[in-house]
């Protein structure tokens, strides 16, 4: 880049990428002027009971053009539109395109480890094709994906090595997938179903009730694909769901029933045979209630 346009290579990204974006908390390598402005990166886990170590700051020097960026999730988000078809802010469609077709896919002991435009790593997530790509240094972890034709974009940005950014970017892209594809009928009964919404836990885990795509569904929070097992709710009244009928192994047909404040917010949840608490609740009385357990009985 210094050798063919004569400007050092953070001068002509600026001027070249970032300017034409507006983007102001970008740049294409470390700023000293700037250092406590950056989140702080952090150690891996080796073991389950490691306390994570901040990393300082490291100028990536000659690795810059790899890794140097600092950004955040909104301003990469927004260079990531300009990748949408169209939009001609940056480059060409004919230049998008040489960045987005398939060039090349890298094979390794028989399996398959990756698909790449120029550039860009292309990955199918759910029944959609994206480009986009990773971005990793000791203590951060990103990940961006990008659908040009429908003009999506996900962008996760980690402060730990070993930050889980590829599995959150693709669990909000099934989520957005599952709130795109709602089932046939109409669930909503005349009623807020945000009334109905929330995280909730119990001894079993955590719940969550949200609202997506205009209908209810229970799902867990905690794996990475959030619907790789899920429950659509039916609602039978201002306190009442209803699981709806399907194959599984989970609650097929029972109720759900909330229990309500005087301001009408749910203070607690009776979902598949066991009762759960907004969160801060749970913490509050979960000794007590694992000491209330006590021994099975016999007999």
């Amino acid at each position: 880049i210094e050798a063919v346009s004569g400007q050092s290579y953070a001068d002509y990204v600026s001027e070249h990428i970032l300017s034409p974006l507006g983007l102001t908390d970008t740049g294409p390598e470390y700023d000293p002027e700037r250092a406590d402005q950056y989140a702080a990166g952090h150690s891996m886990l080796l073991d389950g009971n490691e306390p994570r170590e901040a990393i300082g700051h490291v100028d990536t020097r000659a690795m810059a053009a790899a890794t140097g960026f600092y950004s955040t999730a909104e301003e990469l988000s927004r260079y990531a539109t300009a990748h949408y078809l169209g939009n001609e802010e940056l480059i060409t469609d004919d230049s998008r395109r040489l960045l987005q077709r398939q060039e090349s896919v890298i094979t390794a002991y028989g399996r398959d480890q990756g698909r790449y435009g120029l550039g860009m790593i292309l990955t199918k997530v759910g029944s959609r094709e994206f480009v986009g790509h990773s971005g990793g240094y000791p203590g951060h972890i990103t990940m961006t994906y990008i659908q040009p034709e429908e003009q999506l974009v996900i962008t996760v940005l980690t402060n730990c090595s070993g930050g889980p950014a590829q599995q959150l970017a693709q669990g909000l892209i099934k989520l957005l997938e599952l709130a795109a594809d709602p089932p046939d009928g109409d669930t909503r009964s005349g009623l807020d179903l945000s009334s109905f919404t929330g995280r909730f836990a119990g001894l079993m885990g955590v719940t969550d009730i949200a609202l997506l795509g205009g209908r209810l569904v229970g799902l867990s929070p905690g794996p990475a694909d959030p619907t790789d097992s899920f429950d659509e709710l039916d609602v039978l009244d201002a306190d009442t769901l209803r699981v709806a009928a399907a194959p599984g192994f989970g609650s097929s047909g029972e109720l759900v029933q909330l229990n309500r404040d005087e301001s009408g917010t749910p203070v607690s949840i009776r979902y598949g045979g066991g009762t759960a608490w907004p969160i801060e609740e749970f913490k509050a009385r979960r000794s007590a209630q694992i000491a209330g357990i006590g021994p099975a009985p016999r007999g």
